[in-house]
């Protein structure tokens, strides 16, 4: 995943803390999550389930090479962005390759609706479909629209990175092409601690047993799905052919909420988490969810 980068270690500390990052070539095992993420993705072919999209509206004068460099310094900065998940032995490991994130450039200006050209070239995007041994797993696109109007589209895999990673990744991405701009370096210092350091750091399969134990325990006999009254029968094979429902919850509800969470000491999450709980409830009638 993205790191951020805290405060440096003292020269008195580092060589206890810093791990070895791991070079161009080499190998590291997956973390459970990835390891999840990766069985899904093979199970679920040609799926796009996993993808996180995101876009930029630029407004304003740009310049094109230093918003490509300043994308391309975070892609070298991050290394988890550059893995490939090859297998050995019939298990997926973790390689780092060494290459430059090149970013494809669409205009759109001469299209009759370049808002409705935009939002196709977006959802054509969203449904890529990623081939995590072999090529880059994430992808940045830069779409003209208007005159001193752009738009940096980013599609990366669920594997390397998450909701914490984008607002990190366009932190520097802003703050390289500003650097970049006003004819400043970019920053180039290495992190800290990268995800390669978290890994090597993560517990062994032998240390997690006690909890994985614990865990089959509990869920033994858990109910595959919850028996809700759906309008039409599940599919053989799930497809997540969802939709989003938008609405927006009134403050006074949202104060009542904050106020219960801080009554009970928890997070609002785990108030809607607990709400949304007793309405499964409600329509199931099953205590174990």
């Amino acid at each position: 995943m993205v790191m951020s980068q805290k405060k440096p270690v003292t020269s008195t500390t580092e060589s206890a803390v810093r791990m070895p990052t791991l070079a161009a070539g080499g190998f590291l095992n997956l973390s459970p999550a990835q390891k999840s993420l990766w069985f899904m993705h093979q199970m679920e072919d040609a799926s796009a389930t996993y993808n996180v999209p995101f876009a930029l509206r630029i407004d304003g004068a740009l310049d094109r090479a230093a918003l490509e460099r300043a994308v391309d310094s975070v892609y070298q900065r991050q290394s988890a962005l550059r893995y490939r998940f090859p297998c050995i032995d019939g298990q997926p490991v973790i390689r780092l390759v060494d290459e430059q994130l090149l970013i494809r450039k669409v205009d759109l200006r001469a299209e009759p609706d370049s808002e409705a050209a935009l939002k196709a070239f977006e959802q054509s995007e969203a449904r890529y479909v990623f081939d995590l041994e072999h090529e880059a797993l994430l992808r940045a696109t830069l779409l003209h629209c208007a005159t001193d109007e752009h738009v940096l589209l980013i599609n990366v895999h669920h594997i390397v990175f998450d909701g914490w990673s984008m607002q990190i990744f366009l932190s520097e991405v802003a703050s390289a092409y500003s650097a970049l701009v006003r004819g400043s370096e970019v920053n180039a210092e290495p992190l800290n601690f990268d995800f390669g350091d978290y890994l090597s750091l993560s517990p062994s399969n032998a240390e997690r047993a006690p909890d994985i134990d614990h865990w089959q325990r509990r869920l033994a006999g858990a109910p595959p799905v919850l028996p809700l009254p759906l309008d039409n029968k599940r599919p053989a094979v799930q497809r997540y052919a969802g939709q989003r429902c938008h609405f927006q919850v009134p403050e006074a509800v949202s104060d009542a909420l904050k106020n219960l969470a801080r009554e009970c000491r928890v997070t609002p999450y785990m108030v809607g988490l607990a709400a949304f709980s007793v309405l499964l409830y409600r329509y199931t009638q099953e205590a174990d969810l």
